[in-house]
């Protein structure tokens, strides 16, 4: 079973390389070279031809076969089969609804929109949370290009697959027990981050995948010395890195521990080319950022020496935490439930008790159960019993922990300490096995049970709403005027709704509406500057509506139809003349 997981996860990690540096080339060639690489054709072309490569050079159909119902002796059936069926069920519901989850319609999957409306990856659009690493989004390419906006999640949906085996691996290496792996997975794909992730185009999930997956090549190339560890290694610290600039300072302890590896080995020029291949891909989006901004690491400043180079308007700041953080985030095993909300609208959290079921926040009753004595076991395991795997990932949690909390207690910048959390509950095992099982066992599916219902109960009162209102539509999923559904293709459109979320919804059915962000206040001079066909007003008029007034028509005022009628906007368009 190790042996087969340990295959398998080489071999997902290779597809997400292929494709991602491939997709990388392709974007360096629209660069530099000026090819449109990114239209919708190319797009197609392009995956099927890095499928193509990946099947060549991992050959999986030669050593892959489904496992046999004998060979399955899983020490949790029924939490594993809780967890299983829970994502088989919002699988479902995913290929029935359209893309969700707050910073994907608001960003994320705005980035592959934009880049095949105008075929070209470049960076046109300077707002900050444009302008990041985008890994991630390279996997939805096919699903925008051939409009199949229900099928944009696969490459979540592998990290996930990822994630899981990463977790098994690492858990199973650090306790010895297949047992107390299995229940490290449990714990980790039942926390709703990770669960709504898998779905939703956040990447917090995806960036954390390939960490895990890196931090266990690092303790293969550790125990064997074998040098296709050692670049598996850095190509995933490279894959995190390029996700989010989140993940940097986490991939780097995993690279300062893989360097400490190899130097004990005398393996220089191994360990320069694991660093360069950590660096590959990352080095496309530093590319980018320089061609458009000056600035290789756009939207950061960067102050040094007399160097002065300008960082993204708005981009928000890093502060250290001056005082204790608010329980919602020192405690997020607390951040459990929620009542879901209109898709791009953050889901509003229950009034007392800030207890909360998203892509964003909230960590599961599961993780509530045992990560507490999960943590506690591993402290007192390293002081006692002190291996070597254990000392570091016990030590690497409490340093990430301590960080996270004094600089971004911002509960899914910490996904990657909540998930090596749950690689520590492998240590319960052993502590479990001198209580009755049964305890431990009605524990397990209780909280299991419990927190997975609550996660389905977002996408069940979801098609309930749609069902109930028999509103199937876009326009009624995502709460906008269904006349952006039919603004002539190529459209310009400010978009002037709270906090700039609405992006992917207002590119409307076919996605051929141009989205535009302008950091400052709608006057005479902006406008003629930009140059738009609409502007999408949300709420009260207010002052830059009487501008608008001046320079365009309003078509349309009013609150359009929901599948989420408590929680509506009100919008206005207007027709620039």
């Amino acid at each position: 079973m190790t042996a087969q997981a340990e295959r398998l996860l080489q071999s997902l990690c290779l597809f997400a390389i292929v494709w991602i540096l491939g997709f990388q080339t392709l974007g360096l060639l629209n660069l530099y070279a000026a090819a449109p690489a990114f239209r919708s054709s190319w797009i197609v072309a392009a995956a099927i031809f890095f499928i193509a490569i990946w099947l060549l050079l991992d050959r999986p159909f030669r050593w892959f076969h489904l496992p046999r119902i004998s060979d399955l002796h899983a020490s949790f059936p029924l939490p594993l089969a809780i967890v299983g069926g829970a994502y088989c069920l919002f699988f479902i519901e995913r290929l029935t609804g359209y893309p969700s989850g707050y910073d994907a319609i608001a960003y994320h999957l705005m980035n592959p929109v934009s880049w095949i409306q105008t075929a070209s990856v470049r960076l046109l659009d300077l707002k900050w949370n444009m302008s990041l690493p985008a890994n991630a989004e390279l996997f939805t390419l096919p699903a925008i290009a051939l409009n199949a906006q229900n099928l944009v999640f696969p490459g979540n949906l592998v990290a996930t697959g990822i994630l899981a085996l990463a977790v098994y691996l690492v858990s199973r290496r650090l306790s010895g027990s297949k047992r107390g792996a299995e229940l490290a997975v449990i714990v980790a794909l039942s926390m709703p981050l990770v669960f709504f992730q898998a779905f939703y185009l956040n990447v917090d999930a995806f960036g954390t995948a390939f960490l895990f997956a890196s931090l266990n090549f690092a303790f293969l190339y550790a125990e064997n010395g074998r040098a296709k560890h050692a670049l598996l290694c850095g190509l995933c610290c490279g894959l995190s890195m390029g996700t989010k600039h989140i993940f940097i300072p986490y991939a780097g302890l995993v690279l300062i521990f893989l360097l400490m590896a190899g130097w004990r080995q005398k393996r220089a020029a191994l360990l320069a080319a694991a660093v360069i291949a950590a660096a590959a891909p990352l080095t496309f989006w530093v590319c980018r950022a320089s061609a458009a901004t000056g600035n290789p690491a756009y939207p950061f400043p960067i102050r040094v020496d007399g160097i002065n180079l300008p960082g993204a308007i708005g981009f928000p700041p890093v502060q250290v935490n001056p005082v204790l953080p608010t329980l919602h985030a020192a405690v997020p095993a607390l951040s459990a439930v929620s009542l879901p909300a209109n898709t791009p609208v953050k889901p509003v959290s229950l009034p007392r008790a800030r207890i909360t079921v998203n892509e964003d926040e909230g960590v599961g009753p599961c993780f509530a159960a045992f990560s507490v004595a999960a943590l506690l076991a591993a402290i007192v395991d390293s002081l006692r019993r002190p291996r070597f795997p254990l000392v570091v990932l016990t030590g690497a949690c409490l340093i990430l922990g301590l960080l996270w909390w004094r600089l971004l207690p911002v509960p899914r910048f910490g996904l990657p300490v909540f998930v090596l959390v749950a690689v520590l509950c492998a240590q319960l095992e052993s502590y479990l096995a001198l209580l009755h099982r049964a305890v431990a066992s009605v524990l397990l599916v209780t909280t299991v049970g419990f927190g997975m219902a609550l996660c389905l109960a977002v996408p069940g009162h979801r098609i309930w709403n749609r069902f109930t209102s028999h509103n199937w539509s876009r326009a009624g999923y995502y709460g906008y005027p269904s006349l952006l559904d039919r603004l002539p293709t190529g459209s310009s459109i400010l978009d002037r709704s709270v906090d700039e979320r609405m992006g992917f919804a207002f590119a409307g059915a076919n996605l051929s509406n141009r989205i535009v962000h302008m950091a400052d206040p709608v006057t005479s001079t902006a406008l003629d500057r930009i140059r738009v066909d609409y502007v999408i007003k949300e709420a009260a008029p207010d002052a830059e509506d009487a501008i608008l007034d001046r320079y365009g028509d309003l078509v349309y005022d009013g609150v359009p139809q929901s599948i989420f009628p408590k929680v509506v906007s009100r919008w206005r368009v207007y027709r620039m003349r």
